[in-house]
């Protein structure tokens, strides 16, 4: 092999070398915090993800990172602080607080679970040119009963879904897509039954009591919205919440809009 090659070579396994003693040498913090650690030759930056160092891409040609604002910032400007250090020893930390879902989004992309409810999520690539009322950027949320399974990514069946720290809502109004987001709109409780509290099988509507509408329960959540039917004579039945069940208007008292007297 040539000289200059073999010169060439052995820079560049130093370079490394010396480049992974400074990844080595960096203080990483481990309580979940954003961290920015700029390189020692004030080139780029490093940053720290649950304790771990990453590499980030090197700054532009005729800059260099700026420890002040965080940035890369033209050489020889104003907000140029940098002083390069021929060392490996680590630059101070800075810490910048725990990262948004914005900013998770722009560096990894992907998937996160949203981290107090157990029915939402946020997916990087759905991204709002109008924020929905009652939602954020990139939040979606599952469909009521269901719920968020972080391990798959995707939403479940609630009854396969261990949601942890995370607040699990069995009443179908404290879903975000169920609330009222603008005026003239049906309230909630006319639209969902509630059955938080209620034993499993059929229960009155409250919003709609001696109606023909009932729900029916699975631990303590509304999975079904139904409507009592028509008698074998072709009449009206309402659903009676005292005796959990459809009866002819025969069985409904006057004052609900039945015909049994008082």
């Amino acid at each position: 092999m040539p000289y200059e090659y073999t010169c060439i070579s052995v820079f560049l396994s130093v370079a490394v070398l010396i480049s992974a003693a400074f990844a080595n040498n960096l203080q990483c913090n481990t309580n979940g915090d954003y961290q920015i650690i700029p390189k020692a030759d004030c080139m780029g930056f490093y940053i720290c993800v649950w304790g771990s160092p990453v590499e980030m891409p090197p700054c532009p040609a005729g800059t260099r990172f700026s420890a002040t604002v965080n940035a890369c910032v033209h050489k020889g400007s104003d907000l140029d602080d940098c002083i390069p250090d021929s060392g490996v020893t680590a630059t101070p930390v800075t810490t910048t607080g725990p990262l948004s879902v914005e900013e998770r989004c722009a560096m990894f992309g992907g998937i996160i679970a949203h981290p107090t409810e157990c029915q939402a999520y946020y997916n990087c690539s759905v991204w709002y040119q109008y924020i929905p009322r009652l939602l954020e950027q990139h939040m979606v949320e599952c469909p009521y009963p269901q719920l968020f399974n972080a391990d798959s990514e995707q939403c479940e069946h609630f009854e396969n879904v261990t949601c942890g720290s995370r607040k699990e809502f069995k009443d179908a109004c404290d879903y975000r897509q169920n609330q009222c987001a603008a005026a003239h709109c049906i309230p909630c409780n006319v639209r969902f039954g509630n059955c938080v509290g209620k034993p499993d099988g059929l229960a009155p509507h409250e919003a709609k009591l001696w109606s023909p509408f009932y729900v029916v329960c699975y631990k303590e959540r509304a999975v079904e919205h139904n409507r009592c039917p028509q008698d074998a004579g072709g009449r009206t039945q309402l659903f009676h919440p005292v005796l959990i069940q459809c009866v002819p208007l025969e069985m409904i008292p006057q004052k609900y809009g039945g015909s049994m007297p008082a």
